[in-house]
């Protein structure tokens, strides 16, 4: 039976491969808490700003976001494993959020920034060994 190229792809980036426990790894925990935090934060952030619509009547929060997910997809295409993809989500995502934060509200823009430098010093991102070594 042949599969399509899509899931040839999967496979080999690492989507449908054993050995997902890797990403229990505090490095995709604690990077995803902080992602995931923005929901909760978001409530707290200035209607006004976060809100605010250009001539189009477009947000500036989801002009952001949808640029995030523009850079997400194409850098998909090129990602050598699901690792290095997952790496770079949450980099680009970090950054999204901290553009945001800082244009809205510098007390939580700066407890972001703490948050981020210090998952980025006590949790570096575990190397990938290759399919034969999850």
């Amino acid at each position: 039976e042949r599969r399509s190229g899509r899931v040839e792809r999967d496979v080999a980036m690492g989507f449908l491969e054993p050995g997902w426990e890797r990403f229990l790894a505090p490095y995709y925990l604690c990077n995803a808490a902080i992602v995931l935090s923005y929901v909760w934060v978001r409530d707290y952030l200035p209607h006004d700003v976060i809100h605010h619509t250009d001539f189009m009547g477009i947000e500036r929060e989801g002009q952001i976001l949808f640029c995030l997910a523009l850079m997400l997809g194409t850098k998909y295409l090129s990602s050598p494993s699901l690792d290095a993809y997952l790496g770079t989500c949450f980099r680009y995502s970090k950054a999204a959020l901290l553009f945001i934060l800082g244009a809205c509200n510098l007390r939580i823009f700066a407890a972001y920034v703490v948050a981020v430098l210090g998952v980025f010093i006590a949790c570096p991102q575990p190397t990938y060994k290759g399919p034969e070594k999850v």
